[in-house]
Protein backbone atom coordinates (compact mmCIF):
# COMPACT_ATOMS: atom_id res chain seq x y z
CA UNK A 1 0.00 0.00 0.00
CA UNK A 2 1.14 3.46 -0.73
CA UNK A 3 0.13 6.74 0.51
CA UNK A 4 0.04 10.19 -0.65
CA UNK A 5 2.68 12.56 -0.61
CA UNK A 6 0.39 14.98 0.69
CA UNK A 7 0.05 13.69 4.16
CA UNK A 8 3.92 13.44 4.26
CA UNK A 9 4.20 16.90 3.84
CA UNK A 10 1.33 17.76 6.58
CA UNK A 11 2.81 15.64 8.98
CA UNK A 12 6.33 17.82 8.07
CA UNK A 13 4.19 21.08 8.59
CA UNK A 14 3.07 19.70 11.98
CA UNK A 15 6.33 18.54 13.21
CA UNK A 16 7.70 22.28 11.98
CA UNK A 17 5.36 24.00 13.31
CA UNK A 18 5.86 22.10 16.81
CA UNK A 19 10.04 22.99 16.38
CA UNK A 20 10.24 19.10 16.42
CA UNK A 21 12.63 19.35 12.94
CA UNK A 22 13.93 22.61 11.41
CA UNK A 23 14.09 22.05 7.71
CA UNK A 24 12.92 19.33 5.16
CA UNK A 25 16.28 17.53 5.27
CA UNK A 26 16.17 17.21 9.04
CA UNK A 27 13.16 15.37 8.82
CA UNK A 28 13.89 13.33 5.49
CA UNK A 29 17.31 12.33 7.69
CA UNK A 30 16.18 11.93 11.19
CA UNK A 31 12.60 11.26 11.11
CA UNK A 32 12.43 9.12 8.24
CA UNK A 33 15.55 7.58 7.78
CA UNK A 34 15.86 8.57 4.46
CA UNK A 35 18.24 10.76 1.83
CA UNK A 36 18.73 14.61 2.85
CA UNK A 37 16.54 15.70 -0.34
CA UNK A 38 13.81 12.20 -0.04
CA UNK A 39 10.66 15.19 0.63
CA UNK A 40 11.88 17.74 -1.85
CA UNK A 41 12.21 14.98 -4.25
CA UNK A 42 9.08 12.95 -3.61
CA UNK A 43 7.00 16.20 -3.47
CA UNK A 44 8.50 17.73 -6.58
CA UNK A 45 7.32 14.42 -8.69
CA UNK A 46 4.47 13.72 -6.95
CA UNK A 47 4.83 10.30 -6.01
CA UNK A 48 3.43 7.81 -4.03
CA UNK A 49 5.41 6.83 -0.44
CA UNK A 50 5.75 3.57 0.45
CA UNK A 51 3.91 2.55 3.89
CA UNK A 52 7.11 1.55 5.15
CA UNK A 53 8.05 4.98 5.15
CA UNK A 54 4.68 6.08 7.10
CA UNK A 55 5.09 3.08 9.94
CA UNK A 56 9.27 4.00 9.86
CA UNK A 57 8.26 7.60 11.14
CA UNK A 58 5.17 6.06 13.69
CA UNK A 59 8.13 4.51 15.24
CA UNK A 60 10.53 6.87 15.37
CA UNK A 61 7.42 9.02 17.52
CA UNK A 62 6.57 6.62 19.14
CA UNK A 63 10.32 5.91 20.87
CA UNK A 64 10.79 9.91 21.26
CA UNK A 65 7.41 10.03 23.39
CA UNK A 66 8.59 6.99 25.23
CA UNK A 67 11.72 8.91 25.94
CA UNK A 68 9.71 12.61 26.54
CA UNK A 69 8.04 10.96 28.74
CA UNK A 70 10.60 9.35 31.03
CA UNK A 71 12.58 13.10 31.45
CA UNK A 72 9.14 14.17 32.07
CA UNK A 73 8.78 12.38 35.26
CA UNK A 74 12.32 13.06 35.86
CA UNK A 75 12.37 16.38 35.64
CA UNK A 76 8.90 16.58 37.97
CA UNK A 77 11.12 14.77 40.55
CA UNK A 78 13.28 17.03 40.33
CA UNK A 79 11.67 19.99 40.35
CA UNK A 80 9.52 18.67 43.72
CA UNK A 81 12.69 18.06 45.38
CA UNK A 82 13.85 21.54 44.39
CA UNK A 83 10.56 23.07 45.91
CA UNK A 84 10.86 21.06 48.79
CA UNK A 85 14.24 22.66 49.79
CA UNK A 86 13.15 26.07 49.11
CA UNK A 87 9.86 25.47 51.42
CA UNK A 88 12.73 24.70 53.97
CA UNK A 89 14.81 27.59 52.96
CA UNK A 90 12.32 29.92 53.70
CA UNK A 91 11.09 28.05 56.98
CA UNK A 92 14.53 28.40 58.23
CA UNK A 93 14.87 32.27 57.51
CA UNK A 94 11.21 32.51 59.17
CA UNK A 95 12.81 30.89 62.50
CA UNK A 96 15.87 33.18 62.32
CA UNK A 97 13.77 36.41 61.45
CA UNK A 98 11.59 35.61 64.45
CA UNK A 99 14.47 34.93 67.08
CA UNK A 100 16.28 38.22 65.21
CA UNK A 101 13.41 40.32 65.95
CA UNK A 102 12.26 38.88 69.86
CA UNK A 103 15.65 38.15 71.61
CA UNK A 104 17.45 41.49 72.79
CA UNK A 105 19.98 40.47 74.88
CA UNK A 106 21.39 38.85 71.57
CA UNK A 107 20.40 41.71 69.49
CA UNK A 108 23.83 42.34 68.53
CA UNK A 109 25.21 39.36 67.67
CA UNK A 110 22.06 38.55 65.42
CA UNK A 111 22.64 42.10 64.20
CA UNK A 112 26.36 41.53 62.95
CA UNK A 113 24.67 38.31 61.83
CA UNK A 114 22.33 39.88 59.58
CA UNK A 115 24.26 42.60 58.04
CA UNK A 116 26.99 40.00 57.08
CA UNK A 117 24.99 36.98 55.96
CA UNK A 118 21.49 36.52 55.93
CA UNK A 119 20.41 40.29 54.32
CA UNK A 120 22.94 39.61 51.41
CA UNK A 121 21.60 36.07 50.98
CA UNK A 122 17.77 37.10 51.55
CA UNK A 123 18.43 40.04 48.56
CA UNK A 124 20.09 38.13 46.23
CA UNK A 125 17.44 35.19 46.37
CA UNK A 126 14.93 37.85 46.46
CA UNK A 127 13.14 36.91 49.78
CA UNK A 128 13.63 40.73 51.07
CA UNK A 129 14.13 44.53 49.63
CA UNK A 130 16.72 46.04 51.37
CA UNK A 131 16.07 49.67 51.77
CA UNK A 132 18.40 51.74 54.26
CA UNK A 133 21.40 49.43 56.30
CA UNK A 134 19.73 48.70 59.01
CA UNK A 135 15.69 48.30 57.18
CA UNK A 136 14.55 45.65 55.03
CA UNK A 137 11.26 44.78 53.61
CA UNK A 138 9.84 41.17 53.12
CA UNK A 139 7.19 40.73 50.53
CA UNK A 140 4.76 38.51 51.71
CA UNK A 141 4.35 35.66 49.47
CA UNK A 142 2.62 32.20 50.15
CA UNK A 143 4.51 29.83 51.09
Amino acid sequence: MVLDVELLEALYQRLSGAGLVQSKTEFSTEMLGKGASYLTSMSARERQVPEAVFRSLLERLELDTKSTDRRIKELEVEHLLCRSQQYQRKLVVQMLLERLSTDKPRQRLYARLWVSVLRPFLASVGLCRIRHSTTMEIPHRAV
